[in-house]
Order: C-alpha cells, then structure tokens, then sequence
C-alpha cells in the first residue's frame, strides 16, 4: 500500500507572525527618495512570467501572445500615485496580450523576471525567430529578454530550422539571443500525482509516490536560496524522469547558437526547472500559493495517489499489445538501487529519461 503522507513538515511552529494590524504611519514622512527606493526594494522579486503562443488558423505564419491563467498585474500598480509611478519604472518591457486589456500589457522586469514561452501545437522556430527581437522594440530600455525559459519541444527542429529565415530577421533574432543572460529548459510534468514506477523494463514494475518530484507552485515569485543546496540529494535525482533528457535541449541550443555564429564573452547561464504541475489537477484543488494550500495540495495528493493511482497497478494491463502485469507497493530499494544504464537516455517512450548529469550542462556535448 502507499506510503503514508508525511505531515510532520507542517508540525513545526513558523518563526515568526506578523501582527494583524501593522502599519507605518510616519511613511508619508519619509523623504521622497527614500520611499522611492522603498517601493523599488519590493518590487525586486524573481518571478517567472509565462506566455502562451497560438498559431492563428490560416494565417500563414501569424500567431497571438496570451498572458497565462496565473499572471497577476503588481499590487503596487494600483496602491497609489507614487508606488504606481515607481512600479512602470520598473516594469520596462510592456508585453501587448490577446486575453489583457488593451491598454493594460503584460509588464515585465527583464533584470529580474524570467519569460517562459510556450507554444501549442509546436509549428517549428518561425514565431520565436519574430516574437524574440519584436520584444525589444516593446522595451524602453531596449534591451529586450534577458533571462528565457522555453520547454523542452521548443528546440526539437534544430539544426536546419533557420534556412528558410531572411537575412534581417536571421540577424535580428542573433541579435536578440547574443543579449540573453539565462536560459531555462523547463521539464513540468503534468500530472496529478508524482507517481513513478521502475526499473528500466517496465515489467512487474512497482509504483511508488515519488515526493523527490518538486512542485511547481501557482505563484509567479519565487526566492533563490544563496549557494548550493546542502541536501544530500543525488541518489534522487538520478532517479528523477522526464520525457526527454535535458542534455539534448542544451546541445541543441547549443547547435542554435552556432549556426546563428554568436559568441559570447560571458558564458550563458544555463539552468533546467523539473517540477510537477501544482495547476494540473482536479477543479477542487486549491493553488498552491501558501503553506496553507501547500498541505491541502499534499493531502489531497496522497489521497489521489491511494485511491486513484495504485488500484491501477493491482491487476494485469494491455501494454503495447501485451498483457503488462504491474504491482502496488511500498518504495522499495530495488528501484533506487537499479543502475541507469546510458542506453536509456536515448529512448523515447514513456517517462525512461532520468535526469543523471545536471552538473554537467556546461561540460561537453553528448
């Protein structure tokens, strides 16, 4: 049977609360220059922005740019005069969206917030190689997206995709990607449960809760912890799957820059966010935006596991025009201990691609 939800992690008291009523009256007071950089400070959070890119039936290469579910205006846009004026300092690159008000785009902070395209159906490079320079032109500073995120199927077409590209706009998309700090390859599963079975066969496989897998939550910001996590956590991911291995979205870019001739003095800094969808589940579920909703979300999760995942593994399945006999256990040791063969990573059927080399997105290419 399932392993059984671990609610210590929300049986420690926090370190701190914050009095209901709180409040600055001497604010006002305060110099001009110094409630500037105030509303400047809390506007210096990390978020990551996602944008969704829709081919347009028919119209030979056109698309639209929709604002994700999850996006949210900043608050200090409609505080008052003063953090308002502060807030579209800040927010330099204004992004026009279909589901958005006209007159009210998606605003952006290129130094701080990180763009994760998204395109479905995926029609080949021709909306980046426009979408990425055509930001630029919406940035005051004119310096366009920094820092990119782009999902796994994005680069899936490269080498060869640039060919049929015009000199100006092949240029102009060099141009664009010559200026990125940060690239992003994002593996998010979505799934309802972080369920995973193992070995590498497949067969009488063992299904287990796999809560290694982290949870990509519905807030936007997020907080990066200074230095290197000190958790021992290699063994899990070494464990860890994704559909398609992260070395082939860096070789590719890789390969992208190369033909596009860029070189850089500063190497980019490449980075893989592996998590499983916190939005993807049923209409009951709450988001994850507190520590609150982030038990319920677990909760409902572990019930989700035992009373909808494991009665799928009790009993025989069709598999591939064969009978695949599966079982519902506890984690068990032989799937930690079951070495990743290489040969697995070139493969490209259900979940067998376990991410085993992450430290080495800036070594050689494979």
């Amino acid at each position: 049977m399932a392993s059984t939800y671990p609610t210590s992690i929300f049986e420690a008291p926090l370190s701190y609360s914050v009095p209901r009523d709180t409040g600055f009256p001497f604010f006002p007071k305060l110099p001009i220059e110094l409630r500037r950089l105030i509303w400047t400070t809390c506007l210096q959070q990390q978020r990551i922005i996602k944008i969704n890119i829709a081919p347009e039936t028919g119209s030979g290469g056109r698309y639209t740019v929709e604002a994700a579910s999850r996006y949210r205006h900043s608050k200090l846009l409609r505080i008052c005069h003063e953090a308002r004026t502060a807030a579209l300092g800040f927010f330099s690159l204004r992004i026009p969206c279909a589901n958005l008000d006209t007159l009210v785009p998606l605003y952006f902070s290129p130094e701080f917030d990180v763009l994760h395209i998204n395109q479905r159906p995926y029609e080949g490079l021709g909306w980046l190689v426009d979408l990425l320079p055509k930001l630029t032109t919406y940035d005051s500073r004119g310096g366009g997206v920094l820092n990119l995120a782009i999902d796994h199927h994005v680069l899936s077409t490269v080498p060869g995709n640039l060919k049929g590209i015009k000199k100006p706009a092949r240029k102009a998309f060099a141009d664009a990607v010559s200026r990125l700090r940060q690239l992003w390859g994002m593996f998010i599963e979505q799934a309802n449960t972080r369920a995973m079975a193992g070995g590498l066969d497949w067969l009488d496989a063992k299904v287990h809760h796999n809560r290694a897998v982290p949870i990509f939550p519905s807030l936007q910001t997020f907080t990066r912890l200074p230095g290197l996590d000190p958790r021992p956590i290699e063994m899990d991911l070494g464990h860890l799957a994704t559909f398609h291995h992260p070395q082939l979205l860096v070789n590719r870019w890789r390969q992208l820059e190369k033909e596009l001739d860029i070189s850089r003095k500063e190497p980019l800094d490449l980075r893989i966010l592996l998590a499983s969808d916190a939005t993807y589940s049923s209409d009951t579920q709450a988001p994850v935006v507190d520590r609150t909703t982030a038990q319920k979300y677990l909760e409902e999760e572990d019930r989700r596991f035992k009373e909808d995942i494991c009665p799928l593994f009790d009993e025989p399945v069709p598999y591939w025009g064969s009978i695949w006999t599966r079982k519902s256990g506890r984690i068990c040791e032989e799937v930690f201990k079951t070495p990743l063969a290489s040969g697995c990573l070139r493969r490209t059927r259900l979940m067998d691609c376990p991410i085993t080399a992450l430290h080495h997105l800036r070594g050689r290419e494979t």
